[in-house]
């Protein structure tokens, strides 16, 4: 997220504070909705299923992990922020292997 606020800082018609509500705004309605958006790549390593959501000029890719017994209430991890000018906005995206990351909070 700090390298697209600082890239939109570099521009003369950027403004970062309101790029970074656009990114929190999406992140939060991701959250609340994690299934809404179709699953468009499953990763072979982590079974992590792959969904995307615009935030201005931005695409925010994710993935969410189902309530278990560890997990009652499900895991959302935001994987990659991404420019939506990208030619594909989930390549490099990073991959745990196994399980999804462990939930802090």
């Amino acid at each position: 997220m700090r390298q697209c606020l600082r890239f939109i800082a570099a521009q003369p018609w950027g403004d970062p504070a309101a790029r970074e509500r656009d990114i929190v705004h999406a992140m939060n309605w991701i959250r609340h909705r994690p299934e809404w958006r179709r699953v468009e790549i499953t990763r072979k390593g982590s079974g992590a299923q792959l969904r995307r959501r615009s935030a201005a000029q931005f695409v925010i890719i994710c993935a969410y992990f189902k309530p278990t017994k560890l997990r009652p209430k499900g895991l959302v991890s935001i994987r990659a922020i991404r420019h939506r000018r990208v030619r594909d906005v989930f390549l490099g995206v990073r991959d745990t292997s196994g399980e999804a990351p462990p939930q802090y909070g």
